[in-house]
């Protein structure tokens, strides 16, 4: 498996990389912590220094390879009217420093929304009581709660698009 080193998948942190990998069809190995970066800087830093990367992987944010990633997206969508949610996608920021600082680890954004993404999202093996995502995706309730995850990323996406659309006219 491209990206993980590690002996043991009882690690808590090697559960959440074959999350990653699941979810994305990659992860990223840190060799050290990256610098803190306010939340602007570190979102505009993390879609720079995923562009070679998710070239390599032949990334398509409007409709990307791995299932989890592709029906999250297509469910989400599916709540919105086309024109918001056709032009959606979801680009990946794992191993960034808006993962480790701001616990993103995707955010779905709409190219003409230019206040940053629509919904920063964190992927986890275990429920956590905080959190500093908009939502937050739990392994095991990925799929029986599918649509409701889809549902309130839809309705986060749709508050953003209002509020950046009367800020633009």
């Amino acid at each position: 498996m491209r990206g993980l080193h590690s002996n043991s998948a009882d690690c808590p942190r090697t559960r959440g990389r074959l999350w990653e990998y699941d979810f994305f069809g990659f992860t990223r190995i840190l060799e050290s912590e990256p610098p803190y970066l306010d939340f602007e800087e570190a979102h505009a830093d993390a879609l720079t220094t995923m562009q070679p990367i998710l070239q390599a992987e032949n990334w398509d944010d409007k409709n990307p390879r791995p299932q989890p990633a592709r029906q999250l997206l297509h469910a989400v969508k599916s709540f919105l009217i086309p024109t918001i949610g056709d032009e959606l996608v979801l680009t990946p920021t794992i191993g960034t420093s808006f993962d480790f600082w701001h616990g993103v680890d995707f955010v779905i954004s709409h190219p003409d929304i230019q206040q940053g993404p629509l919904v920063t999202v964190d992927i986890c093996t275990a429920p956590k009581r905080r959190y500093k995502a908009e939502a937050l995706l739990v392994r095991a309730d990925f799929y029986p709660k599918l649509d409701m995850h889809a549902q309130f990323i839809a309705q986060l996406c749709w508050a953003k698009w209002k509020r950046a659309t009367k800020l633009q006219t």
